[in-house]
């Protein structure tokens, strides 16, 4: 398992800024800075804020496909068993850069 830190994650918005901050209880995780408009920086905050959940998720589908055979998994396909292991290596650092 990845050594991120822990979360919930959570976007703290300060008022009159065109930028977000992905927090934990540890502190500062990421700066969301002015992109292309203030949705962007809202959507970016939210994805990254999201990713120990969907982490978590991946890693809970993974494992449940292991404990069978991936074609027999019963709710997920071949290729997208296949994008999860790729989303876990690279979030746990042994993916391809892009």
């Amino acid at each position: 398992m990845s050594e991120f830190t822990k979360g919930p994650w959570f976007v703290s918005k300060p008022k009159g800024e065109h930028r977000a901050f992905v927090m934990s209880d540890m502190g500062k995780i990421a700066t969301v800075a002015f992109n292309s408009g203030k949705m962007n920086v809202n959507a970016n905050a939210n994805l990254i804020a999201a990713a120990p959940d969907m982490y978590e998720a991946l890693v809970m589908v993974a494992e449940s496909c292991e404990s069978t055979t991936v074609s027999r998994c019963c709710f997920a396909s071949k290729e997208s068993v296949e994008m999860i292991l790729k989303a876990l290596a690279k979030a746990d650092g042994k993916g391809v850069g892009k």
